[in-house]
């Protein structure tokens, strides 16, 4: 599938992020910062998205709107066609927990819990009554970590607590992976079969959005996004084969 062919079959999927000119600013002592200026962002089902800027160029807090972690001041954003932003803190609470799955540069594990039972957590969150040990290992052995299930954190090298953070961000089979520079804490090795674990996802049809300074980690993503002084100032697709 040439690079054009791939574009025009992505158009035909179904939107899953939609941002219209969002705004967020803070008060900084006697400044008001413009962390984002109006943004306008369009995500569709199964893309991977990367967003590079440097620091204070908005990018973080575009992903923590996206997150359901901060809010805007103006602007829209939907979710799979909810309007997040008209959601009160409780209905934040449960799209956190049903449709995003988060990816932190620094893993964010329990360090008492083992692998499978930090898996797990999102969906005891729910209250349901299945099985959490028998999902979060079956997610284990999605990620490679089928040995490893029993052992903390403090146990496992940077790149499998990675993939114990990826395996817990897909146990819910979330709308959309957020991933906060998830090769930021990790070697060049690593990185790389970090970036292709997530590659591999991306070609299973799962939508991930991704923060990262390296353009080299960029490349992997099949679009990408450059932002400055809170607006996205540049776009575009990586090759596709």
């Amino acid at each position: 599938m040439n690079a054009l062919n791939a574009l025009n079959s992505l158009d035909q999927k179904r939107v899953v992020i939609t941002i219209q000119d969002a705004k967020r600013s803070f008060e900084m002592g006697d400044q008001r910062v413009n962390a984002l200026a109006g943004v306008n962002l369009t995500i569709r089902e199964g893309e991977f998205v990367a967003l590079m800027g440097a620091s204070g160029s908005g990018k973080s807090t575009l992903l923590n709107v996206i997150g359901c972690l901060d809010h805007l001041n103006s602007g829209e954003y939907w979710l799979e066609g909810e309007a997040v932003n008209r959601l009160s803190s409780d209905q934040l609470a449960r799209i956190r927990n049903e449709h995003i799955g988060f990816i932190f540069q620094n893993f964010n594990l329990l360090p008492r819990l083992n692998a499978w039972e930090n898996v797990a957590l999102p969906l005891m969150y729910r209250k349901q009554v299945i099985d959490y040990r028998a999902l979060a290992c079956g997610m284990l052995e999605q990620v490679g970590l089928k040995k490893r299930m029993l052992h903390n954190p403090v146990q496992l090298s940077g790149g499998e607590r990675q993939r114990v953070a990826i395996a817990r961000a897909l146990i819910t089979n979330p709308a959309i992976l957020l991933a906060d520079e998830p090769t930021g804490n990790l070697d060049s090795v690593t990185g790389v079969e970090i970036m292709a674990l997530l590659g591999d996802l991306s070609r299973q049809g799962r939508t991930i959005l991704m923060v990262t300074h390296d353009a080299g980690i960029a490349a992997h993503a099949g679009r990408w996004l450059m932002m400055r002084d809170g607006k996205i100032i540049e776009e575009n697709n990586n090759d596709v084969d």
